[in-house]
This record gives structure tokens, sequence and C-alpha cells, in this order.
């Protein structure tokens, strides 16, 4: 999404820097707010990878939906009818981004609106000029993280997991694309990040 926003960026006067505001709808409370959650937590690292952007600024504003169809279309609307929000990303869960899509084909703009749900909703002709689904697989999301993690010459991540998050599997010790790791502490899996 930012690394669209910066490509987007190309296409302005070299001295002009595009300024985005996001406005987030996320899950942050109720059922589904691991992945709002973890989606607000990608969201920010990967701002503050372009934070030093001479082509794009991006400013994000969050609002919880507490995972309620009703809150998700309701902000939705705001958002789109806010002439300060460049797009509106959000909709971790299938029921608040069927909402969100309902929101967009009724409010008749051209704001891009961005769903993160692994299972979105089906769009059809009519909304898909405005409404995208941004589902990147595991591997996208690796390789985003690996290169934040280069840019910063970090040289060893820790990963963490949530206790009973049925969508988050443990990372193996050793082995795998970065090659070995060893454990510290409590059996939090370490990587050593290849050079």
């Amino acid at each position: 999404l930012v690394a669209g926003a910066i490509s987007a960026g190309c296409s302005t006067a070299p001295t002009e820097r595009l300024r985005l505001v996001l406005g987030v709808n996320l899950e942050l409370s109720g059922s589904g707010s691991q992945l709002g959650q973890a989606h607000r937590a990608a969201l920010q690292l990967a701002v503050r990878n372009v934070r030093d952007s001479p082509r794009v600024s991006v400013r994000l504003i969050f609002h919880d939906n507490r995972s309620d169809a009703d809150q998700a279309r309701s902000i939705t609307e705001n958002f789109l009818h806010d002439d300060t929000v460049s797009a509106v990303v959000g909709g971790s869960a299938a029921v608040t981004a069927t909402a969100m899509v309902a929101a967009s084909a009724a409010a008749g703009t051209n704001k891009p609106v961005m769903l993160l749900a692994a299972d979105a909703p089906t769009i059809n002709a009519e909304q898909a000029q405005n409404v995208f689904a941004m589902t990147a697989g595991a591997d996208v999301v690796a390789a985003a993280l690996l290169a934040g993690t280069r840019r910063r010459h970090i040289q060893r991540v820790a990963a963490l997991g949530a206790v009973g998050c049925p969508l988050c599997s443990p990372l193996p010790a050793a082995g795998g694309p970065f090659g070995p790791g060893s454990v510290l502490g409590s059996g939090t899996p370490t990587l050593r990040l290849p050079s």
C-alpha cells in the first residue's frame, strides 16, 4: 500500500512531495481485535519505513470499528466524505470489509477503499472501480519486513506470537530462508538475517 503510494509519487514534480492521509477503519477492539491490532502495527511500520522518503509523506488516522459492521460502515462513510482523507483502508474481518464495500457503493465517490481481510467479500463490477482487496501473502509480508530490517542494518530479530492466536504459527528456531537461529529466554525464536 505504502509502496504503491511511493510509486504514485514518482509522477509528481521532483521537488513536490505527495502527501497522503489514510483513513484507517480497523477492529481495534471486539472479536476481530487480534487482526485489527496486527494490521495497525503493520501499517505503522510501513509508514515508518517511508518516513524519510523525499517523494511521499503518509499520515494515518485510526478509528476503531469495534468489530461491528454498522460501525465499520459509518466510519467508512465519514472517511469517504472527508476531503482531507486520500483513501480508506481497513476491514480486517469479512463482516467489516463487506460493510465497507456497501458504504463505498452507496457513497458515490471515487475515493479508493482498500480491504485488508484475507477473506474479503466478492466485489461486483460496479464496486470494483474504487474497492481493492489488499490481501498480501506471507511471502510478500516477509519480504517487506526483511527489506525494512536491512535498511536499518538490523542483524537479528525476535519473532513474537500471541498465545491462542489461531492465525499465528511458531517460527522454527533454526533453518528456513534466514539460516540458523538461536533461542532466547522463554523460547522466543530469533533469526539471524542474511547480509
